[in-house]
């Protein structure tokens, strides 16, 4: 019977959470495009996209740690902590390897890939170097996110979803403080608050969990176990995001940005 509640409990607070996050992202899409206009919403929408098209590895990784945290979460506390380790560890190397293959392409990407007039270009760099402080970011926060849905603190992360959302929003109505210069801004601001959630995770594991950070007892047979295990789930984020982003590509290789904005919109 207990069981049954904290599931009811915890179903609650991801239904609100979803409703309150697509309420502000229908404000969040509204207020963004007002204030950019809709060359810029459209620049944003396909720099940035292609960048988190990188993060396509963040919710596979979520998965596939979380899966393993859950297993041993009551079985092997000892195994438990080697899974951590190899989370932590797995996460930091993936994404410093992400990080640089971003920047060692952004050139081909910017110059060669994209349909962006001179005037934009420089923008789209800036926006582009931000978006990837926003993937390592990203990236090294999945298992934080997967140690709290192991341990089902589903208030905390549905309420997480909701301070993430409504600084989102926030960030659109400070633009209005600024004079010019909004996209590179709001590019800014969005990492900012990005980290801000980071750290939120980071303290609240560190403070409820107890997690270590004792890297040299990483286990590597459990770090084999788990990168075989996530490669699927790998494959499968990476289909859909190069699905949605590779359409993005192609609208603005043949239409432009203010089709790529029609887009964004409509996603």
């Amino acid at each position: 019977m207990l069981g049954n509640k904290l599931i009811f409990k915890n179903s609650m607070f991801l239904f609100f959470r979803t409703i309150i996050i697509t309420i502000a992202g229908f404000l969040t899409v509204r207020e963004l495009l007002k204030v950019l206009g809709v060359e810029e919403y459209g620049l944003f929408n396909l720099v940035f996209g292609i960048a988190t098209l990188f993060s396509f590895l963040n919710g596979a990784m979520i998965s596939s740690s979380q899966r393993f945290l859950s297993y041993y979460i009551e079985k092997d506390s000892l195994k438990f902590k080697d899974v951590w380790r190899s989370s932590l560890v797995l996460h930091f190397v993936i994404a410093v390897f992400v990080a640089i293959l971003m920047y060692l392409s952004s050139g081909y990407i910017i110059e060669d890939l994209l349909n962006i007039n001179k005037y934009l270009k420089e923008k789209s760099l800036i926006i582009y170097l931000y978006s990837i402080f926003y993937v390592f970011i990203l990236i090294i926060q999945a298992p934080f996110s997967a140690m709290i849905l192991a341990y089902e603190r589903m208030k905390f992360f549905a309420m997480l979803a909701l301070v993430d959302a409504l600084l989102k929003l926030f960030i659109i109505y400070l633009l209005y403080c600024f004079d010019g210069n909004y996209l590179e801004i709001y590019t800014m601001l969005l990492v900012a608050s990005a980290f801000f959630i980071f750290i939120a995770h980071f303290f609240y594991c560190y403070s409820k969990f107890n997690i270590k950070f004792d890297f040299y007892k990483t286990d590597f047979e459990v770090l084999k176990k788990m990168i075989s295990y996530c490669l699927w789930n790998i494959f499968g984020n990476f289909a859909f995001l190069s699905k949605v982003q590779g359409l993005n590509i192609i609208l603005n290789i043949f239409f432009g940005l203010v089709v790529n904005s029609a887009y964004a919109i409509t996603n």
